[in-house]
């Protein structure tokens, strides 16, 4: 079970960290202003600043990140995304002087809220053999995640549909250019064996980029233009 950790400091300074894993601090200071932000602090100077924002209202924003790979931007992202209010909660316990230095941590329990699940068909016929020999084809080490993630949701339904919102990572990743060209000629072979079409940058006014990593309500606001889309497509 995963938990926030009231009440520790870090290097005596003063500063709780709230919450540990895969060798990241959490770390909220009492000296910051609003809005509401979580500094992320790791090994060898690897360092991202994250805006919490309000559950159901304002997405976490990443404001800044050092020396760390997509990959833990993304775990980052989506772990404050999917326990906002326990991290809403625990910058309000330290701004309104509950939490201080303590020789014993308080731990509060962080449970994530109940995702609606938005999904969307394979093209028909889709050929299992052939979307994981795509999925395997894509070596990119910032990719690993999302790769993970896509053959958990496609294996748990024997790979008839996928969840929206890995929809929407793929389209970001087909569109991400710089020193992910490759790749994203990859991921657009893989979204033609599994849609039978590449994912665009945009439908309408909604850009893959921008609603990539957006929460399951979000993503519940623009589903139905994307299945819209997708559908036709289909056809």
């Amino acid at each position: 079970m995963v938990e926030l950790q009231g009440m520790k400091t870090e290097g005596g300074k003063g500063m709780p960290i709230v919450h540990q894993e895969k060798g990241f601090d959490f770390v909220i200071e009492a000296k910051d202003k609003e809005p509401p932000k979580v500094h992320i602090k790791g090994a060898k100077g690897k360092y991202m600043l994250v805006r919490i924002g309000k559950p159901e209202e304002e997405l976490p924003f990443i404001e800044k990140y050092e020396k760390v790979d997509q990959d833990e931007v993304d775990w980052v992202w989506e772990l404050i995304a999917d326990h906002q209010i326990n991290f809403l909660t625990a910058w309000e316990r330290i701004h309104g002087g509950e939490w201080k230095a303590e020789p014993e941590p308080v731990m509060m329990e962080l449970k994530a809220k109940p995702k609606t699940e938005l999904r969307l068909r394979l093209k028909p016929k889709a050929k299992k053999d052939r979307i994981k020999e795509a999925l395997g084809g894509i070596c990119d080490k910032r990719f690993l995640s999302l790769q993970k993630k896509l053959i958990w949701d496609l294996d748990k339904v024997e790979f008839r549909t996928i969840d929206l919102g890995l929809y929407m990572r793929l389209g970001g990743w087909s569109h991400t250019g710089g020193t992910y060209s490759n790749t994203m000629g990859e991921v657009r072979s893989l979204c033609e064996a599994m849609f039978g079409y590449a994912l665009p940058e945009k439908i309408g006014n909604i850009f893959f980029k921008v609603h990539r990593y957006h929460s399951p309500a979000a993503l519940e606001k623009i589903a139905t233009k994307i299945k819209i889309y997708h559908e036709e497509k289909l056809k």
